[in-house]
């Protein structure tokens, strides 16, 4: 018979037993969750990365910006900020490696501000980890926005050019972003730009052939959206010999008259110098105005005054105008002959066969002879009917053809009419017998004096149609027709009324 033995474990062995149970219990669930943990620790240390991404950040001067770099798993490593465009480096950690105040940094160099930026801080700014083997980095970009500024070349803006070349005017502009540039001529001149534009849009304005017209002040305007546009002026100096033009070619001057003023007006660069002479006694005025002839500048206008007008006056006057490029002259004449006569005439006839024409004459010597040239408009050589309905300057245009037609009146046949209410001017009257009904005809008058031959009037137009339209009398005078209100009948007798007036 077998014999069993039942030992009972004390109180001590038994608590060992179950302590150690649980010991290997726990540890047993507990292993597998720490070694993940401890793997996943490991690979987060050897993982940085970034949670935020790059940006573009557009900016005014004074204004502040701010960079992140959010860094997920950082570590023991650290954060430098680098200056991409001048490959300089900013923070290295918390250390300001540009010991600029404007720079600073929070959140561990995550976070990086600029204050009070300037043109200057545009570019690129990186964030970089230093990861052993593979560093990370983050570029964010900075564009300040600068106001426009403009800067002639030539700094002075000076630009002088002989007429006739070519010329290329320039302005180099900053900002950002970049401005565009505007060329105009400055404010107060009416001309446009030389290629006939009010303003066009180029760094570089390009004007070939210079003319002297080119000259002045032209604009260049810089802008780009942000501030006010700037300004810039250039002046063009254009070389040019010089050039004389005439107000009048012919002045008229009685015996006596208290003064006369000759003038030309001259242009030239740089600018002539001006005298005048007498081409008949050599005579030069001088720059005196206590002298009976003397002569001034009032800016391009060159004033020749002769005082106390004697027959000696008389004649042709040069003005010479002189500078490095070349000289150039012209020719004023002073004469006591007669004026250019003034008709008086309405243009359409009361009779269709003849017509009365009056004049006027301003003249300082007595009128010893008078001529009267008319002839009849006549279709052109190609057979073509005139338009009657043509303009009478379109109608002047075909009357040098028919100047071999032209008929004289004696001065028998010239009536002195009467003294007109101006000094030294008279009206004169003439009837024009014979002429055909219902046609056009031209006429002119000249007059002469002790002086000389004066001028042949502007050719003037009359009508042949018996009609009286009471609207169209030359001159100024002041005469008017009587028009609508005489007939045919009372013009007849107002001549034949007029000629009976007692002639002196």
């Amino acid at each position: 018979m077998s014999t069993f033995r039942c030992q009972i474990p004390s109180r001590t062995s038994l608590f060992t037993d179950r302590l150690f149970l649980l010991m290997l219990v726990t540890f047993c669930n507990a292993t597998p969750r720490r070694s993940r943990e401890n793997a996943q620790s490991h690979l987060d240390r050897l993982s940085p990365y970034f949670r935020s991404s790059q940006s573009v950040q557009k900016a005014k001067v004074h204004e502040t910006v701010e960079f992140e770099c959010n860094v997920a798993n950082l570590g023991k490593n650290i954060i430098t900020w680098h200056n991409v465009s001048s490959g300089r480096i900013i923070f290295a950690g918390p250390v300001n490696m540009f010991q600029d105040e404007r720079l600073r940094i929070e959140e561990g160099g995550r976070v990086l501000h600029i204050n009070e930026i300037t043109e200057y801080d545009s570019g690129a700014y990186k964030c970089q980890v230093e990861v052993k083997l593979n560093p990370i980095f983050l570029e964010h970009h900075l564009n300040v926005l600068v106001p426009p500024r403009v800067f002639p070349s030539p700094p002075d803006g000076n630009y002088v050019v002989r007429s006739g070349n070519d010329i290329e005017l320039i302005c180099h502009a900053e900002g950002s972003p970049q401005p565009i540039i505007t060329w105009r001529r400055k404010v107060g001149n009416k001309r446009m730009l030389p290629s006939g534009e009010a303003e066009m849009q180029t760094p570089i304005l390009r004007i070939p052939g210079v003319q002297r017209f080119d000259a002045g002040i032209f604009e260049c305007t810089a802008e780009n959206g942000v501030g006010e546009p700037a300004t810039a002026e250039l002046n063009l100096q254009v070389i040019y010999a010089p050039i004389v033009k005439l107000k009048d070619r012919k002045v008229y001057a009685d015996p006596g008259q208290d003064e006369i003023i000759l003038e030309c007006f001259v242009y030239g660069e740089p600018f002539p110098e001006v005298h005048w002479k007498h081409q008949t006694n050599g005579q030069r005025p001088s720059n005196s105005p206590q002298s009976r002839l003397f002569t001034k500048m009032e800016g391009n206008r060159s004033i020749l005054k002769i005082k106390n007008i004697d027959e000696r006056d008389y004649g042709t006057y040069e003005c010479a105008a002189h500078n490095n490029e070349g000289t150039a002259t012209g020719e004023v004449e002073l004469t006591g002959e007669p004026h250019q006569p003034e008709i008086l005439s309405p243009e359409d006839s009361p009779t269709k066969h003849s017509y009365s024409l009056r004049w006027s004459i301003k003249s300082p010597y007595r009128i010893l002879q008078q001529k009267v040239n008319y002839w009849e408009l006549k279709p052109t050589t190609n057979h073509n009917v005139q338009n009657p309905h043509k303009t009478r300057e379109e109608q002047r245009n075909e009357l040098h053809l028919h100047s071999h037609e032209q008929h004289r009146l004696t001065q028998a046949r010239i009536i002195e009419n009467g003294l007109y209410p101006e000094i030294n001017k008279y009206i004169y009257e003439v009837n024009i017998p014979d002429l055909k009904p219902d046609r056009t005809y031209v006429v002119q008058v000249k007059a002469t004096n002790k002086f000389h031959e004066g001028d042949w009037s502007e050719k003037f137009l009359f009508r042949t149609n018996g009609r009286v339209l009471g609207h169209s009398v030359r001159g100024k005078s002041g005469l008017t027709s009587l028009g609508s209100k005489l007939t045919p009948e009372l013009w007849t007798l107002l001549i034949i009324l007029m000629a009976s007036v007692p002639r002196w």
